[in-house]
């Protein structure tokens, strides 16, 4: 997975993606070295599995957001689950996934 975050910066920005989704406390789930802001939690391999998101507490975060990472998870459905869990009530889920016909071709 490479940059994916930031390939799609300057068309979130114009969208108001940011000021939309993510406020408050957030955490980005499989950011790597490419967190989706600066204050995020960032959340990786080094932090632990990105399907059971260990040491994070029900209803802890207002957004949780993980791009390209589903698709690599023996269980996407588990790890949507727990994401929303992580979730306060009424906070944002954003899971980016890759578009089957676009990806890896630089679209």
């Amino acid at each position: 997975m490479g940059q994916e975050t930031s390939k799609a910066w300057e068309r979130r920005e114009r969208e108001g993606y940011f000021t939309r989704f993510l406020v408050a406390q957030g955490i980005d789930n499989s950011c790597g070295n490419d967190p989706v802001t600066p204050d995020c939690l960032p959340g990786d391999r080094e932090q632990g599995d990105a399907q059971e998101l260990p040491g994070v507490a029900a209803e802890q975060f207002d957004w949780v957001y993980s791009s390209h990472c589903l698709e690599h998870l023996p269980d996407p459905w588990a790890a949507v689950g727990r994401c929303g869990e992580a979730l306060k009530p009424g906070g944002w889920l954003l899971l980016p996934v890759p578009d089957e016909d676009l990806y890896e071709q630089g679209c």
